[in-house]
């Protein structure tokens, strides 16, 4: 999608900040009869950075793209990371991101590096710089923002003011529509002297709320992050600074001139889970998935546990593991005298078809990486979570060439994963573990231990000691002092 607006407004300088999670962004803990909030506001989160100017570059794609990463981010980690748009204009496409672009072609990108740069390391020039600075996008490298999460998948949001909405109770989404001039020179109906503006100052009127008549005529391909709405409008963050419009947002009108405007059509959104490294391993021989999971299980041994059915949470991850299956049985592995292409191999089904495709768990969207087909005959339902790549049958009995997959590292450990907690001192032996496989050195890898203090008023419940077992930290309690002496 091509976007032709070019406006002229004081450029910005955006800031970093901290997830807020005492408040949440909803404005009125309302539902309505298809249980949505009715209103929310996801700059009351802390997860939205202030708006910058995209300048004479037609880039304003990348800002709705990194807005909705940025929340997405702050959620998950608690970190409120400015991530690069100069990244994106440069190295998206072969052409300059100047000349517009979309979203999803962003994600899909992201999902198969694991790489994007912050604003610091790769700073917004306000043009195409004609050469892309990727020359490390190795997902480990140290200019790696994405440093604590996967990007699973992205999605299309179906047309509809409700799945809009259901798309905003988990954070801001990006929208592709059109607008009109009209939108450039939209000002609040707020006097000069109430446009100062608070931190806290969110409120707006009927008097702001500006419905763009003219989109259909005087045509124009834009993007924006959409950060949330009320009964009579949709919040919208431009990219056109601070000084424009409200701050920088525009509150549009929820009627059928928005719908005109296709403001519903070309929504996206994006699933991420906290990092954890992935090891996988092939096993020889068919199982159905009951069997399957026991056969993974029979490989954990002490210090290398969590096998299961392999977990492909991301796209990257599904390259490297038909790197894992073509070695064994297809193109690459010198044994094999048929050379088989198995681009769409599984986790191990054994493919009879091609014209079967696989759905996520929502119904709706296609898993575009693979397709299936019972061995035994009859065609089984099989789900893949969208959530952390894992899979499941409707029917147990199917049968499958099984690979495993475990979790290596665990998730890095904060302070708020302990409530109560008031310090966490990871053990001398986590870097030296993390360096020896080959690991970030903030990893947390097997038998990587971290001793927690409880704040002053609160006891320990277990040992000290937090341990990484099997991708998944064991870790103590601080309990309230004062209800263990009740108790």
């Amino acid at each position: 999608m091509k976007v032709l607006l070019s406006l002229l407004i004081v450029t910005v300088v955006c800031h970093e900040g901290e997830y807020d999670h005492d408040h949440g962004p909803a404005l009125a803990i309302v539902t309505n009869d298809e249980g949505l909030v009715e209103s929310i506001d996801w700059r009351r989160a802390g997860v939205v950075h202030e708006p910058i100017n995209q300048q004479s570059c037609g880039s304003c794609w990348s800002f709705a793209t990194t807005g909705l990463l940025e929340a997405k981010y702050a959620q998950l980690t608690g970190e409120l990371v400015k991530f690069s748009e100069g990244y994106f204009v440069d190295c998206q496409y072969p052409y300059s991101g100047c000349a517009g672009g979309h979203a999803s072609d962003g994600l899909a990108k992201l999902e198969e590096t694991q790489y994007l740069p912050n604003a610091e390391t790769y700073p917004w020039t306000g043009a195409w710089s004609g050469q892309c600075n990727d020359n490390e996008t190795d997902y480990k490298s140290e200019s790696n923002a994405l440093k604590d999460v996967w990007i699973t998948y992205h999605s299309h949001i179906h047309a509809s003011e409700r799945n809009l909405m259901q798309a905003l109770q988990g954070g801001p989404v990006p929208v592709h529509y059109y607008i009109s001039n009209d939108m450039g020179s939209y000002r609040p109906g707020k006097k000069e002297e109430e446009l100062v503006k608070r931190d806290d100052d969110y409120e707006f009127d009927d008097s702001d709320i500006f419905e763009d008549k003219n989109c259909g005529r005087d045509v124009i391909a834009h993007s924006s992050l959409l950060v949330g709405y009320t009964d009579k409008a949709w919040i919208i963050k431009q990219s056109w600074g601070a000084n424009w419009g409200d701050h920088g947002y525009v509150y549009l009108a929820r009627t059928d001139v928005a719908v005109q405007c296709n403001f519903l059509k070309h929504a996206v959104n994006v699933d991420m889970i906290l990092k954890r490294e992935i090891e996988y391993k092939n096993v020889p021989g068919y199982y159905n998935f009951r069997d399957g999971e026991r056969r993974c299980e029979s490989l954990n041994k002490p210090h290398k546990s969590g096998w299961t059915l392999a977990e492909i949470p991301t796209r990257m991850h599904w390259r490297q593991l038909l790197e894992v299956v073509q070695t064994k049985y297809g193109k690459a592995s010198k044994k094999s005298t048929k050379k088989r292409n198995l681009d769409n191999f599984w986790i191990g089904l054994n493919l009879k078809s091609r014209n079967n495709l696989i759905y996520w768990e929502d119904e709706f969207t296609e898993l575009a990486f693979t397709n299936f087909a019972s061995r035994v005959g009859s065609y089984s339902t099989i789900a893949m979570s969208r959530l952390n790549g894992q899979w499941s049958s409707s029917n147990e009995k199917t049968e499958m060439r099984i690979l495993c997959s475990r979790y290596v590292t665990c998730p890095r450990l904060r302070l708020r994963d302990v409530p109560n907690a008031e310090s966490i001192v990871f053990g001398a032996d986590n870097a030296i573990l993390a360096e020896k496989k080959g690991q970030l050195y903030d990893s947390a890898v097997e038998t990587a231990t971290a001793t927690i203090t409880c704040k002053e008023g609160f006891v320990m419940h277990g040992d000290a000691k937090a341990v990484c077992h099997g991708g998944i930290w064991a870790l103590p309690e601080c309990e309230d002092h004062a209800e263990e002496m009740t108790l």
